[in-house]
């Protein structure tokens, strides 16, 4: 019997994981009788008066910023004096003639220091075996960065929202 209910309890915290982890994030806002077409760009305006635009399609209703660099606070566990930026998205849904806006507010930090895989590491011959792609591959500085997201930007996800709400 208790089995069966530990059964029970492990399929029931699956399914809430699972809901939890398909849920959007960052703050939502809903709009009546609101056009998609204006609320994106709106939306697009209120992107540009906080951070410099990266990508906006009208398509997918996504607009995403440009890292823009912080200054973190003292006292913050993570800080470790590495850089910390903000990135910003914002995604519009609509459904029975609602357009809902969410802004997504991501506090990242640098992560530590590059790593590299030993060439050869676990190799078991001596005769080499790997193409000099796979030893010192060409990579971008963007792909040599690695950034942590740490929290979230909640006042200013609320900020943008009412901004957006009042331009409409």
């Amino acid at each position: 019997m208790t089995r069966r209910i530990s059964m029970v309890a492990i399929v029931g915290l699956v399914f809430v994981v699972a809901s939890c982890a398909s849920r959007p994030w960052g703050t939502t806002l809903a709009m009546e009788k609101a056009n998609r077409d204006d609320v994106f760009s709106a939306a697009t305006v209120v992107m540009a008066n906080y951070f410099s635009i990266k990508s906006a399609d009208s398509k997918t209703g996504v607009i995403k910023s440009r890292p823009k660099p912080v200054q973190q606070g003292p006292g913050l566990l993570q800080d470790g004096g590495r850089p910390t930026r903000q990135v910003a998205t914002i995604s519009l849904v609509q459904d029975d003639g609602r357009t809902a806006a969410t802004v997504l507010i991501e506090v990242q930090q640098e992560a530590s220091g590059e790593y590299r895989q030993q060439p050869g590491a676990q190799r078991y011959s001596s005769i080499p075996n790997d193409t000099p792609a796979e030893g010192e591959a060409a990579t971008t500085p963007e792909q040599n960065d690695a950034w942590v997201t740490i929290e979230r930007d909640r006042k200013l996800e609320a900020k943008m929202l009412e901004e957006l709400r009042r331009a409409l």
